[in-house]
């Protein structure tokens, strides 16, 4: 059928697919048209009715926000496992569990396979901006070989000097754990130093 023929066919008969009529109903009103269409050219009609149909059809509903169903398959925010350490007393695990998060220069930990010691990386990008709060704090060391007299003293948490931070600021992760690597020095062991912790959520 020509192209011109079968637009002004379609045309005529979409409305009544959008009024609700059944394919039967339309394909019986477009072989009574006073052209005269045959079977074929009818249901080559009808086809393109169908065709146009979907570019009516209302638009999808729009995605739910905060939709409780799908919480199970986004990625777990890495700071909500913070939330359960208490930051007066940041060492041992609670510690490790810290950097574990958010990672830090000075602390390692011996790779049970070779006995070397190795440095634990957060699971934050380092690029990305955070808050945080910085507080006075000492490092906490202990010996790695308890009666050994040369044992090396490794870095096992840090404890506050002051509870109440000095300020918070928003910086990125790779910032504060440049400033974090100074806790070790002598100034920081004295008790004077400065350390970045993450805001909890």
């Amino acid at each position: 059928m020509h192209h011109m023929k079968l637009k002004a066919a379609v045309a005529k008969y979409r409305p009544m697919k959008a009024e609700g009529k059944s394919d039967e109903d339309i394909l019986t009103e477009i072989k009574l048209d006073e052209n005269g269409y045959d079977d074929d050219q009818a249901a080559e009609i009808l086809a393109a009715v169908n065709a146009e149909v979907p570019e009516q059809a209302p638009p999808p509903p729009p995605p739910i926000l905060n939709d409780q169903s799908n919480a199970g398959n986004s990625l777990p925010d890495p700071l909500a496992a913070l939330a359960s350490i208490d930051y007066n007393n940041l060492k041992g695990e609670a510690f490790k569990k810290y950097v574990s998060v958010v990672g830090d220069k000075s602390f390692v930990i011996l790779d049970e396979e070779t006995g070397q010691e190795k440095q634990v990386v957060g699971q934050l990008q380092l690029d990305k901006e955070y808050d945080f709060e910085l507080y006075r704090a000492k490092p906490v060391r202990k010996k790695r070989y308890i009666g050994v007299q040369e044992s090396p003293m490794d870095f096992v948490g840090i404890e506050l000097v002051n509870t109440k931070p000095e300020h918070k600021t928003r910086i990125p992760v790779k910032v504060a754990l440049e400033a974090n690597a100074q806790i070790l020095n002598q100034h920081s062991i004295a008790g004077h130093g400065r350390y970045y912790l993450i805001v909890k959520k």
